[in-house]
């Protein structure tokens, strides 16, 4: 009695286990830019509704253990982001761009703002018209180029 419930509690924790290691499943693949092919680092990989994740190499691959079924969520700056149900190990992505993230950017005297939202005036000064005229310091080349901006030396010192 005591050997069939022994046989019977090992080839339920086998069972168990076997099971679980099904369930189990090691995805890894390789995510690019679809527009140009090339492979994108530092891409977010995690598995929906979890905090477990992991991030693209400098080739673009990635290696997740996940269960079957699962859904993972590819993410990165400037791209749309992907969900994708897992159905076999291997899994390569290619990510679209998103024109609606990428947005004009001011920088101001205290730190950066997205243009449509900076309420005063701003100036953009091309960095060639600042090359063609014949100053000696770049803070009096700004100047000419820039209405109402006066800058003044308050030594003889350089910087």
């Amino acid at each position: 009695m005591k050997r069939k419930l022994l046989f019977l509690s090992v080839l339920l924790l086998f069972g168990v286990c076997l099971v679980s290691a099904q369930q189990n499943l090691s995805v890894s693949g390789v995510v690019s830019d679809a527009n140009d092919g090339n492979p994108l680092v530092g891409v977010s990989v995690i598995v929906k509704g979890t905090t477990l994740g992991t991030v693209t190499d400098l080739d673009g691959r990635y290696t997740i253990k996940v269960s079957q079924g699962a859904t993972l969520v590819f993410s990165y700056i400037g791209m749309e982001k992907q969900e994708i149900s897992v159905k076999s190990s291997v899994l390569n992505v290619k990510l679209q761009s998103d024109a609606q993230m990428l947005g004009e950017v001011v920088a101001v005297g205290y730190g950066t703002m997205k243009k449509k939202l900076v309420t005063g005036a701003t100036v953009q000064v091309s960095g060639d018209n600042l090359q063609k005229l014949s100053t000696t310091s770049a803070f009096t080349a700004l100047q000419s180029q820039t209405p109402g901006v006066n800058i003044t030396q308050s030594s003889g010192q350089p910087g």
